[in-house]
Protein backbone atom coordinates (compact mmCIF):
# COMPACT_ATOMS: atom_id res chain seq x y z
CA UNK A 1 0.00 0.00 0.00
CA UNK A 2 0.83 3.60 -1.16
CA UNK A 3 1.73 5.63 2.36
CA UNK A 4 0.72 8.37 0.55
CA UNK A 5 -3.01 7.77 0.12
CA UNK A 6 -5.34 7.82 2.84
CA UNK A 7 -6.46 4.38 4.66
CA UNK A 8 -10.04 5.64 5.47
CA UNK A 9 -13.19 4.20 3.83
CA UNK A 10 -14.41 6.04 0.82
CA UNK A 11 -17.49 7.89 3.04
CA UNK A 12 -14.62 8.91 5.37
CA UNK A 13 -14.81 6.72 8.43
CA UNK A 14 -11.79 5.39 9.49
CA UNK A 15 -10.82 1.26 9.54
CA UNK A 16 -12.06 -0.11 13.24
CA UNK A 17 -9.51 -0.58 15.67
CA UNK A 18 -10.25 1.24 18.94
CA UNK A 19 -7.50 2.56 21.10
CA UNK A 20 -7.66 5.11 24.52
CA UNK A 21 -7.76 8.25 22.48
CA UNK A 22 -11.40 7.01 21.49
CA UNK A 23 -11.11 7.01 17.76
CA UNK A 24 -10.24 4.12 15.06
CA UNK A 25 -6.46 3.56 14.70
CA UNK A 26 -4.70 0.87 12.63
CA UNK A 27 -1.45 0.49 11.08
CA UNK A 28 -1.77 1.79 7.76
CA UNK A 29 -3.64 5.09 9.13
CA UNK A 30 -0.68 5.62 11.79
CA UNK A 31 1.49 5.32 8.44
CA UNK A 32 -0.37 7.74 6.44
CA UNK A 33 -0.36 10.37 10.18
CA UNK A 34 3.38 10.30 9.57
CA UNK A 35 4.06 10.34 6.48
CA UNK A 36 1.80 13.60 6.83
CA UNK A 37 4.30 14.65 9.32
CA UNK A 38 7.07 14.17 7.09
CA UNK A 39 7.84 10.52 7.64
CA UNK A 40 7.87 9.60 4.43
CA UNK A 41 10.75 6.66 4.39
CA UNK A 42 10.65 3.71 5.94
CA UNK A 43 13.00 1.96 8.08
CA UNK A 44 13.75 -2.41 7.68
CA UNK A 45 14.24 -4.55 10.66
CA UNK A 46 17.68 -6.41 10.31
CA UNK A 47 18.74 -8.75 12.62
CA UNK A 48 21.03 -7.69 15.33
CA UNK A 49 19.66 -4.88 16.35
CA UNK A 50 19.66 -2.91 13.07
CA UNK A 51 17.84 -1.39 10.91
CA UNK A 52 17.94 -0.11 7.24
CA UNK A 53 17.09 3.29 5.75
CA UNK A 54 14.74 2.91 2.64
CA UNK A 55 16.48 6.48 1.25
CA UNK A 56 20.07 6.15 2.02
CA UNK A 57 19.93 2.21 2.19
CA UNK A 58 21.99 2.92 5.55
CA UNK A 59 22.77 -0.04 7.39
CA UNK A 60 23.00 1.13 11.15
CA UNK A 61 22.34 -0.43 14.67
CA UNK A 62 19.18 0.85 15.99
CA UNK A 63 20.92 2.76 18.76
CA UNK A 64 22.18 5.38 16.85
CA UNK A 65 18.66 5.98 15.46
CA UNK A 66 16.25 8.59 16.98
CA UNK A 67 13.00 7.85 17.97
CA UNK A 68 10.64 10.49 17.46
CA UNK A 69 7.03 9.26 17.15
CA UNK A 70 5.84 5.65 19.35
CA UNK A 71 2.58 4.69 18.73
CA UNK A 72 1.53 1.39 20.07
CA UNK A 73 -1.62 -0.76 18.66
CA UNK A 74 -3.30 -3.90 20.08
CA UNK A 75 -5.53 -6.38 18.26
CA UNK A 76 -9.30 -5.62 18.87
CA UNK A 77 -10.08 -9.77 18.76
CA UNK A 78 -6.90 -10.66 19.51
CA UNK A 79 -4.89 -8.50 22.21
CA UNK A 80 -1.83 -10.55 21.35
CA UNK A 81 -1.38 -9.55 17.96
CA UNK A 82 0.58 -6.32 19.26
CA UNK A 83 2.60 -3.98 16.68
CA UNK A 84 4.38 -0.55 18.04
CA UNK A 85 4.63 2.49 14.70
CA UNK A 86 7.69 4.40 15.36
CA UNK A 87 8.70 7.52 13.41
CA UNK A 88 12.53 7.33 13.43
CA UNK A 89 15.47 9.74 12.07
CA UNK A 90 18.09 8.26 9.94
CA UNK A 91 21.43 8.99 11.33
CA UNK A 92 23.07 8.97 8.19
CA UNK A 93 21.31 11.21 5.33
CA UNK A 94 18.47 12.43 8.63
CA UNK A 95 15.58 11.85 6.60
CA UNK A 96 12.20 11.09 8.51
CA UNK A 97 10.84 7.76 8.31
CA UNK A 98 8.74 4.98 9.82
CA UNK A 99 8.76 1.55 10.57
CA UNK A 100 6.40 -1.14 12.30
CA UNK A 101 7.21 -4.02 14.56
CA UNK A 102 5.56 -6.29 16.71
CA UNK A 103 6.21 -6.30 20.76
CA UNK A 104 4.98 -9.07 23.39
CA UNK A 105 4.81 -12.33 22.93
CA UNK A 106 4.07 -12.08 18.92
CA UNK A 107 7.23 -10.36 18.32
CA UNK A 108 10.13 -11.90 16.39
CA UNK A 109 13.39 -12.00 17.70
CA UNK A 110 14.08 -9.28 15.21
CA UNK A 111 12.01 -6.96 16.35
CA UNK A 112 12.46 -7.54 20.11
CA UNK A 113 16.44 -6.67 19.37
CA UNK A 114 15.61 -3.89 17.66
CA UNK A 115 12.97 -2.35 20.49
CA UNK A 116 15.55 -3.06 22.88
CA UNK A 117 18.27 -1.40 21.09
CA UNK A 118 16.07 2.18 20.32
CA UNK A 119 15.07 1.95 24.47
CA UNK A 120 11.62 2.06 23.51
CA UNK A 121 9.45 1.25 26.69
CA UNK A 122 6.59 0.20 24.78
CA UNK A 123 4.49 1.24 27.54
CA UNK A 124 5.18 4.41 27.60
CA UNK A 125 6.56 5.21 24.47
CA UNK A 126 10.72 6.71 24.09
CA UNK A 127 12.51 7.08 27.43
Amino acid sequence: MDIAQDPRHDDGRPPATDDDRGDVRNIPLELFELAAEGMRASFAVLPGGRVACSLCHARTTAAGVEVLEVRRLEGTSDPEAEAIVLGLRCPSCGVLGSAVLGYGPMASAEDQDVLAALAVDVVGGPP
